[in-house]
């Protein structure tokens, strides 16, 4: 055994957990899921056929059939729905994601709620903080935000919208 499991983990049937990984607290690794090496989960829920790459997931719920990471990092009070794709250097805190969300990579997605079948681009910022108060944002279901994107909170975004950026 090279990985770190507290006897408070509640481990499903086929699950695996590969060497260095660390897993702690109140958290429920759910049946077929795979935890990756170098992956830290704490007080987090792992949904069913899951797989977590080298990632880092701290009071969160993540549903099944996802794909996490490489070098995601999931903050306090965030929820990814199924079949979503959370990948390479994205961070999410505080966010709720539906069903089939994509984003990528490099993402940061903080204090939003963003509809099923959303596909987050590269390098789109959540923009929560005004230097006082954290804000909401919120993004419909089916849209598409391009890459380098800033979303300046408060804000909602409709169902089906593109967000296009244009740099000239």
């Amino acid at each position: 055994m090279h990985y770190i499991l507290d006897e408070s983990v509640v481990v499903g049937t086929n699950v695996t957990i590969e060497p260095f990984a660390v897993v702690k607290g109140n958290t429920v690794l759910q049946d077929g899921c795979i935890v990756g090496s170098f992956s830290y989960i704490q007080d987090s829920v792992i949904g069913q056929n899951t797989v977590v790459k080298s990632s880092r997931i701290v009071s969160s719920k993540v549903g099944a059939n996802c794909t996490v990471g490489p070098n995601a990092h999931l903050r306090d009070n965030t929820v990814v729905g199924e079949g979503c794709r959370i990948g390479n250097f994205v961070e999410i805190k505080n966010s709720t994601l539906g069903n089939g969300v994509k984003a990528s990579h490099l993402a940061y997605i903080g204090d939003a709620s963003v509809g099923k079948n959303t596909n987050i681009g590269c390098g789109v910022i959540f923009v929560n903080y005004d230097g006082k108060r954290k804000h909401k944002t919120t993004v419909g279901k089916n849209c598409f935000i391009c890459c380098n994107t800033n979303l300046v909170a408060p804000l909602t975004v409709g169902i089906t919208a593109l967000l296009l950026v244009e740099l000239r």
